[in-house]
């Protein structure tokens, strides 16, 4: 299969979090702080992005935020929206916050409240484990399920075209 970015100038990819950089699952402590586990090569992968200039943000509806927020200060991811509106509109605005047109955008996402972005993205993504309705709006589809390394294939695939 040919790669989806060739030819194509992408300067940012923007994700959702629960479901892509992580398996969905969200544990508590006792003390009710959040546990999320995230891949290494995913953020690897976002590092690589970012090093190459390809801005990278995160656009979550997730609950108790702290561990979303403490994972992308530690691997350099400086724009990242959480809250519970409708992604489309937030898509725009941190598009808009990042200087970069949607036309040259990718989005993933894994589930029914990221549909309205991904309309927006020039190129739309989403784990191998994502919803059907997601999957079948989605340009691409990856291998990988959301926090299984997905974000570092599709990172490989836009560095490869470049």
């Amino acid at each position: 299969m040919p790669n989806p970015f060739t030819g194509k100038t992408i300067r940012a990819v923007i994700t959702d979090v629960d479901g892509c950089l992580t398996d969905g699952r969200v544990g508590f402590t006792s003390n009710g702080d959040s546990v999320r586990h995230f891949h290494t090569h995913d953020g690897l992968g976002t590092q690589l992005l970012i090093q190459a200039g390809i801005h990278v943000a995160w656009l979550s509806a997730g609950s108790k935020p702290e561990s979303i927020f403490a994972r992308a200060q530690t691997i350099g991811v400086e724009h990242v929206d959480v809250n519970r509106d409708e992604k489309g509109q937030r898509f725009l605005d941190l598009c808009a916050k990042l200087g970069v047109d949607p036309a040259h955008t990718v989005y993933m996402g894994d589930d029914l409240k990221d549909l309205p972005a991904m309309a927006h993205a020039a190129i739309s993504a989403c784990p191998a484990d994502a919803v059907k309705q997601v999957r079948d709006a989605a340009h691409l589809t990856l291998t990988r399920n959301g926090g299984h390394g997905a974000f570092r294939e599709l990172a490989d695939l836009i560095l490869e075209a470049r």
